[in-house]
């Protein structure tokens, strides 16, 4: 059996839930050492990207997208071969160095990611690349917290969004909702999580759906609605139960908006002892702080809370205008 084969049986067992581990172990006994052409050598890294894409953002995942991307700018003549997966790749890393505020990465792959968007070289449609262009925008204005850069592209996004079935579609609804979360238009909020939450998508993703819910939580906390919250927790609860793995950060988010809601909100003392308190907990974990700043910065909303500063604030902290303005323009 050749690497490629492995790649649609993995992808196979993998929609049918049908043992991926066992095949994937036989696949690395089978070819243990990454070859030395580059055709196949892309092909072995894209048959263990199938496979750790399958987890929760598996830190493989990235190593192995960074290393594709290497390898086809090396070997330019195999992108045309590859260009769907590339500039998917490409988008993929802006995002995951977007939230970890590498602006500097962030620069260099959303530059090279504008290159081929731009001169439309690719096989997805081009309505799709508008798609993905305009997620990382949204997301990185998020992040970064300059959501002004965003207005030009805000009525165009929202129709794209709306009308399109593809994956980013959903995600991009979402993220132009963190950007009115941002600037405390919580009902415009509300409404876009809502509308992502309901994308043909993230509706067959508990993954996504799940991580959207426990997100909606928070929205629901801010707007003050909190005899809203009791069936939000419920229905969140439900959704993670129905995944096939249910995740630490998942559980602990879930259990600090249950014993959120059991202070009184006039009881400012006591709330912001159970702030700080939440706060000790995740920066004595770095696996648990990764995966609360993850689509959704929860450890930057809480110091918010603890510093009584405004969420908009915080996240300008970490980047300029002139930086965020120069990477996205």
């Amino acid at each position: 059996m050749q690497i490629k084969s492995y790649y649609t049986k993995l992808l196979n067992a993998l929609i049918s839930k049908d043992n991926p581990a066992k095949i994937y172990k036989e696949f690395i006994l089978k070819f243990p050492e990454l070859p030395e052409n580059p055709l196949l050598k892309i092909e072995h890294l894209l048959v263990s990207y199938i496979y750790n894409a399958s987890g929760n953002k598996n830190p493989e995942t990235i190593k192995i997208i960074s290393t594709v991307i290497d390898e086809l700018y090396k070997n330019e003549k195999l992108i045309p071969k590859y260009i769907t997966t590339f500039t998917s790749f490409i988008g993929l890393l802006t995002s995951h160095y977007t939230e970890k505020r590498d602006w500097k990465k962030v620069g260099k792959y959303f530059k090279l990611f504008r290159k081929y968007y731009e001169e439309k070289i690719t096989f997805n449609t081009i309505e799709m690349n508008e798609i993905m262009y305009y997620w990382i925008v949204f997301k990185l204005s998020y992040y970064s917290g300059y959501v002004e850069f965003t207005r030009k592209f805000l009525e165009k996004a929202i129709k794209l969004s709306h009308k399109n079935f593809s994956p980013f579609a959903g995600i991009l609804n979402y993220y132009i909702g963190l950007s009115f979360f941002l600037q405390k238009d919580y009902d415009k909020a509300m409404l876009l999580i809502d509308n992502a939450m309901e994308h043909i998508y993230i509706k067959k993703n508990k993954a996504i759906s799940t991580k959207l819910k426990l997100v909606k939580l928070v929205f629901v906390y801010e707007t003050g609605n909190y005899d809203l919250l009791p069936y939000q927790i419920v229905s969140t609860y439900r959704s993670m139960r129905r995944k096939a793995n249910i995740f630490e950060y998942e559980k602990f988010l879930l259990r600090f908006i249950k014993n959120l809601l059991k202070i009184p909100a006039y009881d400012k003392i006591t709330l912001q002892k159970y702030f700080k308190e939440t706060y000790k907990t995740i920066i004595a974990s770095e696996e648990l702080k990764q995966s609360l700043v993850e689509d959704f910065d929860f450890v930057s909303w809480l110091r918010s809370k603890i510093e009584d500063r405004d969420l908009l604030e915080i996240h300008r902290g970490t980047a300029t205008k002139e930086e965020i303005e120069k990477i996205i323009f």
